[in-house]
């Protein structure tokens, strides 16, 4: 699931545990909501590492830590028939990813996503607009590929069965009828969102277009999502 966004800083961790800072208004200010460099060290501190990712997920080599800052940055939630569904819009994105997506080998990944808001009410209010479009990911879709052969897609939805907060978060997963050779859009995958805070989390997991992923896993992916949305939250208030 790729996002587009404005400012994108991709960074990798130095052996200090620092990162590259963000590139910043003056040399003595950063506007209001972008990410200074310690939000920064911060967030790739508290989200998604190796040891996160069991063994039988077989997520492929390859780190990225990403930080998006973007007026029109939106939560991608799946693809109806050509038409995007998207989530609510934010302007800061944290993101993670273990097996970097690539659009021609198509890796199996895992990827954690931190969406944050100005502040814990306008996330709640984001997390309804969010409940209720997640509700048109279902049902037998529809994709043309650059080829314009027709890919069917299955989609469903739902509530998970681990809390954040006190609260449930929303699954959804795609699967496709046959392999897809035309790029990382259409892989399937599992995803998982939770309410956390100022913030709506996301944990991603992609992998081969026509599985159909056992309970098991998908149980699995959810509490690897309820984890790391705790660990944020600590990180937040330590």
């Amino acid at each position: 699931m790729r996002r587009g966004a404005g400012l994108v800083i991709v960074v990798g961790l130095l052996a200090a545990g620092l990162l590259a800072s963000a590139p910043a208004a003056s040399a003595n200010k950063t506007p209001e909501g972008q990410p200074t460099p310690q939000d920064m060290e911060r967030a790739a501190s508290s989200m998604l590492v190796w040891e996160d990712a069991p063994a039988k997920l077989k997520v492929d080599a390859g780190w990225e830590f990403t930080t998006k800052y973007d007026t029109s940055l939106v939560i991608e939630l799946c693809s109806r028939n050509q038409q995007s569904v998207q989530g609510p819009k934010a302007t800061l994105l944290y993101q993670v990813e273990l097996g970097e997506t690539d659009d021609v080998t198509d890796p199996t990944s895992l990827e954690h996503d931190v969406y944050v808001y100005p502040d814990a009410k306008s996330a709640q209010k984001a997390w309804r607009v969010m409940q209720r479009r997640a509700l048109r990911c279902t049902g037998r879709n529809l994709e043309l590929n650059p080829e314009e052969r027709t890919n069917v897609q299955y989609l469903t939805n739902g509530t998970t069965q681990v809390l954040v907060d006190g609260r449930p978060g929303i699954w959804i997963q795609s699967r496709f009828a046959r392999p897809v050779t035309d790029g990382a859009a259409n892989e399937g995958g599992y995803y998982v969102f939770f309410l956390n805070g100022n913030a709506i989390q996301g944990v991603e997991y992609d992998y081969p277009d026509t599985t159909d992923l056992r309970g098991g896993l998908r149980m699995q992916l959810q509490k690897i999502a309820q984890v790391l949305a705790e660990r944020w939250s600590a990180s937040a208030t330590g």
